[in-house]
Order: structure tokens, then C-alpha cells, then sequence
């Protein structure tokens, strides 16, 4: 611990805590970020020259922060066009919380923290020409790739296109980058850890007691196991955005209100309700309905969407971030060390609760997944297989994501059980899937013979359920019930 108290590691960032915090100060504060963030990032290749990583660290995660100013501000319009007042005032509640919980340390005396000023950062204009968006497709604008795709089929990455430098993706991309080069040239250099200092996301006063047993929490030693592992994270984000901006979901926001509004549907006249809840066969009539207006979401895109790259592209692009996510995983794994108080040991006592056999077992299906492309789980009640053909999903991408939704539903029975002349009770099996397309399914997933188009998703679920690793299987399928 006494090698990571070096002098000054906190300096960068003594600018922000000695701003003096009061009522309306919320845009400067917004601002002062901004520019803090801009010189880190101008910073970067400079600190990396000189070989000092925790600094070149620290200046990388400031600069990654960049895309979020102002974010809460761009938003706001396309909160409020949606109509859903229920829905617009939970987000404004939540946001709320957040505030007032980080405030509660103002008036407990603490010295502004620095996350006092990231929301200030994240809910105001940091500069004044920051456009609002206007609908759903401008805020996929500034998340995905905004180009038709100019590159020759399987060469060059869509962020080489100029134009689609200033998306969300790319920028994330541009970050993994940097901290790959930061990773490197610490492990040429021969360096054991970067230092972090705590004090860095929280309070000038924080950590004043040497004699707190508190603050060995202080100082934390970076490893090159750990920087491998957030280079895996960075590599599994790249992943699901690239997955994601492959289909159409400009959408989303307008469903997402539809869906809402089922959910509070019923209301006759003010303080008059009638709660019928929303079943499976509910929410997929909003699917349909919404799918009517957009006939696009939720479809892999082609080359007539001219704003974005072409879906089969980034779906090749997330296997490639995917693949190379997982090999950073087993490395960091293999790597691991316990000499500095890290988080080095997250393998064994967090995510496999300190249990070798399952370590071991899911580090054999990590490495199936990457080297071989697929993910196969057994179920320990009745010894069923089934086979996830992961790099067949990414290579041949399903057209319409649709297919995979339920395809007939348990409608065809009273919604209320009688129980006496003057009680009846809510059937909760109404309305609940029933049927799935089977094909659907068995494009990717081997095992499933003997199952049916009413058996499908119950079988997967039984076998996903009963295996170990599983849960990977259980989540998406949680989706389409």
C-alpha cells in the first residue's frame, strides 16, 4: 500500500474539488467538467510517452466520459413528446433520487464529491450548442454508425468511415484502443500495477484518518489481470451495441410508451380504475400494433437504410469484438494475480464463489464459445443437450427478430374461475404464451428433435434451468415468454 501513496496522484482532479458548490451553479459546474475532460483527453498520449500509466489511466477514464455531457438535456424532448405522463414522471422521480441521495452528502458537511459534478456534467449542456434530439432515430444517430456502409464486403471496421466516427460505438471502440496501447506498453515496460487512488471519485476530505482501517480502501493497485479484464468488458459492450445497431429499433421509445400505457390501461374517468394486467398475448397485440406503424423494427438492416451501416456487417463486427472479448477473459484469468490488493481474485470468489469445479467448467465453455463458436449445456436432472451455435448467429443473422415471439396464446379460456354465486377469481393462465416456432429456433440451437412448436421454449428453459451455465441461455428466452 505504501508504494501507491505517490504525491499528487489526486492533483488532476484538485480543480473540480475546489469549486465552491451553490444553487445555480449546475451549468458552470457542467462546463468546468467539460473542459477537465477535454485536457485529459488531450493528455492521454502524452502521459503514455512518458510511461507514466497511472496517469495516462486516469486520463483515459475522464476522457471516456465525453459522449455523456449534457446527456439528461438531449433527452428531455423526446421524453416529454411521448405523451405518457406516468411514464415521464417515473423518470423524472428517479432522477430525482439520484440527485437528492448524492446532495444528502452537502448537507451531512462532506466536501463535494466528484459525483456531485458528473451529474452536472450528465444533466446539463456543457457547452451551448448542444442540440437536443429530436425523435428516436436521431438518438440511434448519435449511438450507432450514421452512414451507409462504403466498404468493400469483409474488409476495413465501419469506424474507419469518417463519417461514423462521432457515434457512440466508435468513440467506445476508440477508448478500447487506447487502453489496449495503455496495457501493452505498461507489460513491455515491466510495470506490475497502475495506481488508483479512491480519492479520485470521491471527496477532497475522504480518507483523512491514516489511522482508519478505512482507508487501505484508498489505494488500489491496478494489475495487468484486471486491465485484461476491463479490456474484456470493454470487447463484450462493443459486442451487444454492434448487435444492437444491426436492427431497427429507432422505434423503441414509441413502444416502450405503448407498453406503458397497457399497463396503466383501464382508467375510465379519474378515480375510476380497472386493473386487468397485461398478459403475454396483451403485449404482443402492442408488438403488433406497433409494427404496423413501423414496419422496420426489430428487422436486420440492408442497404436501403442509408443512415447506418449494414446490419450483417456489424453482426460480424460483434463476433469479432466477442471473440476477442472472451480471449482477454481466459488471459486475464490465466494471468491473475493475488499480490496487490486488487481485484485479481473476482474469478474464483465472486463470480464462481470460491468453487475450482466451477470455475473450471465455465472457463471450459468460455473457451468452446470463443475457439470452436459454440456454447452446449447438459441438464442434471434427465442428461438433455443442447447446443447454442453462437457464431452461426452472428454469421448468419436472423432477418426478423420477430420470429422468435410467441405465436398463439392461452386466450381460449374464461378470464375468471368461478368460485361461488358471488366470488369469482382472476385466471393468471390467461393470456400466456403457448406456442413458438420451432424452426425458428433450431436454426441455431441443436438438441431440440424432440421437441414441438408448443414445447420449444419449455424444453429450452427446462435444460437451460437444470445445467450448469445455463443462465446465459435463461435470460434472452425471459424476453419471449
Amino acid at each position: 500500500i505504501g508504494a501507491l501513496k505517490s504525491p499528487g496522484i489526486a492533483s488532476d482532479l484538485s480543480k473540480i474539488y475546489a469549486l465552491s458548490w451553490k444553487p445555480k451553479s449546475e451549468l458552470i459546474n457542467s462546463q468546468n467538467m467539460s473542459a477537465l475532460i477535454k485536457k485529459h483527453n488531450e493528455a492521454f498520449a502524452t502521459s503514455l510517452a512518458k510511461k507514466e500509466f497511472s496517469r495516462a489511466y486516469l486520463n483515459l477514464h475522464m476522457s471516456s466520459l465525453e459522449p455523456f455531457g449534457g446527456f439528461l438535456y438531449k433527452m428531455s424532448d423526446i421524453v416529454q413528446k411521448l405523451g405518457n405522463r406516468q411514464m415521464h414522471n417515473g423518470a423524472l422521480s428517479l432522477i430525482n433520487s439520484i440527485y437528492g441521495g448524492l446532495d444528502l452528502n452537502i448537507s451531512a458537511g462532506t466536501t463535494i464529491g466528484f459525483h456531485n459534478y458528473l451529474l452536472d456534467y450528465v444533466a446539463f449542456p456543457p457547452v451551448t450548442s448542444v442540440n437536443k434530439f429530436t425523435d428516436s432515430k436521431a438518438f440511434f444517430n448519435f449511438v450507432c454508425p450514421t452512414t451507409k456502409d462504403k466498404l468493400a464486403s469483409g474488409t476495413g471496421k465501419i469506424c474507419d468511415i469518417p463519417e461514423s466516427k462521432n457515434s457512440l460505438y466508435c468513440k467506445l471502440e476508440g477508448n478500447h484502443q487506447r487502453l489496449e496501447s495503455l496495457y501493452n506498453e505498461m507489460i513491455k515496460s515491466g510495470e506490475k500495477f497502475i495506481a488508483w487512488d479512491n480519492m479520485l471519485v470521491s471527496s477532497s476530505n475522504s480518507f483523512t484518518d491514516e489511522s482508519n482501517r478505512a482507508n487501505y480502501q484508498r489505494y488500489f493497485a491496478i494489475t495487468g489481470s484486471e486491465l485484461l479484464g476491463q479490456l474484456a468488458n470493454n470487447k463484450s459492450i462493443l459486442s451487444n451495441l454492434a448487435t444492437t445497431c444491426a436492427y431497427n429499433f429507432e422505434g423503441s421509445l414509441g413502444l416502450v410508451n405503448n407498453l406503458s400505457e397497457a399497463f396503466i390501461s383501464g382508467t375510465i374517468l379519474p378515480g375510476f380504475k380497472s386493473y386487468q394486467g397485461v398478459p403475454a398475448s396483451e403485449r404482443k397485440a402492442v408488438l403488433k400494433a406497433h409494427r404496423k406503424n413501423n414496419p422496420n423494427f426489430g428487422k436486420l438492416r440492408d442497404d436501403s437504410d442509408v443512415t447506418v451501416s449494414t446490419g450483417r456487417r456489424l453482426m460480424g463486427e460483434a463476433w469479432t469484438h466477442l471473440q476477442q472479448g472472451l480471449a482477454h477473459f481466459i488471459e486475464a484469468e490465466s494471468v491473475a494475480s493475488y499480490s496487490y490488493r486488487s481485484n485479481a481474485d473476482l474469478f474464483s470468489n465472486i463470480v464462481f464463489f470460491g468453487d475450482e469445479k466451477a470455475k473450471k467448467l465455465m472457463m471450459s465453455k468460455v473457451t468452446s464459445i470463443q475457439k470452436d463458436g459454440v456454447f452446449k449445456v447438459t441438464s442434471f436432472s434427465n442428461n438433455k443437450s443442447i447446443t447454442v451455435n453462437v457464431r452461426y448467429i452472428y454469421g448468419n443473422p436472423p432477418e426478423d427478430l420477430i420470429v422468435f415471439a410467441p405465436t398463439a396464446f392461452n386466450t381460449g379460456v374464461p378470464k375468471e374461475i368461478k368460485v361461488n354465486s358471488r366470488t369469482n377469481l382472476r385466471n393468471y393462465r390467461y393470456g400466456r404464451a403457448t406456442t413458438w416456432s420451432k424452426d425458428a429456433y433450431a436454426k441455431y440451437i441443436t438438441g431440440l428433435d424432440s421437441t414441438t412448436n408448443t414445447s420449444v421454449i419449455p424444453d429450452l428453459m427446462r435444460t437451460a434451468s437444470t445445467s450448469f451455465g445455463g443462465g446465459l441461455i435463461l435470460g434472452p428466452l425471459a424476453f419471449i415468454q
